[in-house]
C-alpha cells in the first residue's frame, strides 16, 4: 500500500509540472502584473537585429557610375575585385557619299576595354587593347562579341570582323548604281588572349566561311577554371588551352553540354567512354533507355554518366511539359532500372561541374572510372 502511495505521489508532481510547463504558450512570454505591457525573461528582437537578420539573405544593389562617353555597354565579366566589360565609345564623325552626291555625316563608333575597381567605383579604359582595324579601301567594323576571365587573371575575348566595298567600274553609267557592285570581304572570327591590362598576348582568327561555303560562328564560349578555352560553333566544340593553342576538336553529340563533358572527359585523359548507349525500358519496351556516356570495364562494372545541366528540369518551352517532381520521379526509376541491368555507379553532372573541371574528374574517379595516361 505504501508503495502505491509513493507511485501516485509522483505521478501526481509529474502531472503538476506538466501543467505549469503547458501554461506558456509564448514561449517563455511571462507578463509582469504590474505592467501589463512588459515581459520578463524573454528576450525581444530589435529592429537593428531585425534587419541584421534580414540582411543575410537579402542582396541590396549598388549603383556605380560609367565614364559618360560610353555609349553601350555591350558585355563584361568579373576577374576578383575588377569589373571588365565593352563599350562603344564615339571616335570622331566619317562621312559618305550617296548615290545622288550628296555627302552625310555621322558618327563613328569604336568598341573599348573598360576596368572598374567594384570596391572604389574606379573606371578606367584599357588603351593597350586594340581590336584589328578594317583593311585600307574597305568599309565595316570590327566588333567584340564577348569576354571571360581565366582563372590566372587573363581575359579571353571574341571579336566579328566585317568588311565590305562597291568596287564599280570607272565608266559607271548614269542610270547604273554603285550599290549593284557590292563586294564581300574576308570577314573573319577571332579569339584574342589579353593580360589584365588588355595588352594582346595571342590571336587565333577563323575565316566565317570554309572552302565548302559552310558559315563559322561562335554560339557559346568559356573560359573553365584550368585555363582550357572553349569554343562551339553548334557543329563542334574547340578545345584551347591557356597559351592558345588547339588541344582538340570534339563533334557536337546530342548537345553541347554534352559536348563539352565530352571534351572534358578527353582532357582529363579518362578513357573513352560509348556514347548513347541503349538498356532497356521496362516501361515501355519500345522506347530505349539511351545514357549520355557509358565505360564498360573488364572486371564487369558498368559505369554511366550523364549530363543534366540545367534545363532539364526547368525548361518552361514545352507547353506539355511534365511537373518538376514528375521527372525527378522518372528519373529515379529510370536509375533504378538501369541498376537492375547491371550498371554499377551512376554520376549525374551538371552544367556547374564543367565550369569547375575538377568537380568533374572528382565524380568519375569516385564512380571509378580509369584514367588512361
Amino acid at each position: 500500500m505504501k508503495t502505491y502511495r509513493m507511485i501516485a505521489a509522483l505521478l501526481a508532481i509529474v502531472m503538476l509540472l506538466g501543467m505549469f510547463a503547458g501554461c506558456s504558450k509564448n514561449g517563455g512570454d511571462t507578463t509582469d502584473p504590474s505592467n501589463p505591457n512588459s515581459t520578463i525573461g524573454t528576450k525581444t528582437e530589435t529592429n537593428d537585429e531585425k534587419a541584421a537578420s534580414t540582411s543575410k539573405y537579402t542582396y541590396q544593389a549598388e549603383f556605380l557610375p560609367i565614364p559618360d562617353n560610353i555609349q553601350y555597354v555591350n558585355t563584361s565579366t568579373i576577374s576578383g575585385a575588377n569589373l571588365y566589360f565593352t563599350g562603344s565609345i564615339i571616335d570622331g564623325k566619317q562621312t559618305y557619299t550617296d548615290e545622288n552626291g550628296e555627302e552625310i555625316e555621322y558618327d563613328n563608333y569604336r568598341s573599348a576595354l573598360f576596368k572598374m575597381d567594384v570596391e572604389t567605383g574606379d573606371c578606367t579604359e584599357l588603351t593597350e587593347f586594340q581590336l584589328p582595324e578594317v583593311p585600307e579601301g574597305w568599309m565595316g567594323s570590327t566588333d567584340l562579341n564577348t569576354i571571360q576571365a581565366g582563372a590566372d587573371g587573363t581575359l579571353w575575348a571574341i571579336y566579328n570582323n566585317y568588311t565590305y566595298r562597291y568596287n564599280p567600274p570607272a565608266d559607271l553609267a548614269e542610270d547604273d548604281s554603285m550599290y549593284n557592285y557590292y563586294e564581300e570581304g574576308e570577314n573573319k572570327t577571332g579569339l584574342l588572349h589579353l593580360d589584365a591590362d588588355g595588352k594582346e598576348l595571342k590571336r587565333i582568327e577563323f575565316n566565317q566561311t570554309d572552302e565548302n561555303g559552310n558559315s563559322f560562328y561562335v554560339s557559346s564560349f568559356f573560359v573553365d577554371n584550368s585555363g582550357n578555352v572553349y569554343l562551339s560553333d553548334w557543329q563542334n566544340v574547340y578545345i584551347y588551352d591557356q597559351d592558345g593553342n588547339q588541344k582538340t576538336t570534339v563533334d557536337l553529340s546530342e548537345n553541347g553540354g554534352e559536348s563539352l563533358m565530352r571534351g572534358q572527359i578527353t582532357e582529363l585523359s579518362f578513357g573513352i567512354p560509348l556514347l548513347q548507349v541503349q538498356f532497356m525500358n521496362p516501361d515501355n519496351p519500345a522506347m530505349s533507355y539511351r545514357v549520355d556516356f557509358c565505360w564498360k570495364l573488364a572486371d564487369g562494372r558498368i559505369i554511366v554518366a550523364e549530363y543534366d545541366g540545367m534545363a532539364k528540369y526547368a525548361d518552361i518551352s514545352n507547353k506539355n511539359r511534365a511537373s518538376l517532381q514528375a521527372k525527378m520521379e522518372y528519373d529515379r526509376r529510370r536509375d533504378r532500372h538501369l541498376r537492375e541491368q547491371g550498371v554499377t555507379e551512376i554520376v549525374h553532372v551538371f552544367y556547374e561541374d564543367l565550369l569547375r573541371p575538377i568537380n568533374l574528374e572528382t565524380k568519375l574517379l569516385k564512380a571509378g572510372v580509369p584514367k588512361i595516361r
